[in-house]
């Protein structure tokens, strides 16, 4: 297993007390793993999930319909009240995107 860890400006890694957004870490594993990219979607404990802020949702939404992704989901209002979609890209990874 590879490990990289991006942090966010500002941040002091004696702290460990201290949240800030941005900080980033990367796991990268070698050999053979079981595929359980099918659980990397909201209500799983899954291996990735990505998240995107976009402005305008619904120009999104219509290009990734007209896209090669799967399992595209209607725009609905999430239980943070943002408008937000789910699909599946072509490379089998889960993503939501969110309006900012």
């Amino acid at each position: 297993m590879f490990n990289t860890y991006f942090t966010a400006p500002g941040y002091d890694l004696k702290e460990k007390n201290q949240v800030h957004s941005g900080n980033f870490e990367v796991l990268r594993l070698e050999g053979n793993l079981e595929n359980k990219q099918t659980y990397s979607r909201p209500g799983c404990l899954g291996t990735s999930l990505y998240t995107l802020k976009v402005t305008d949702i619904d120009s999104y939404h219509q290009k990734v319909s007209n896209s090669e992704a799967t399992e595209v989901t209607e725009i609905i209002v999430n239980e943070f009240a943002e408008k937000s979609f789910s699909f599946v890209a072509p490379d089998g990874y889960f993503w939501t995107l969110l309006q900012s």
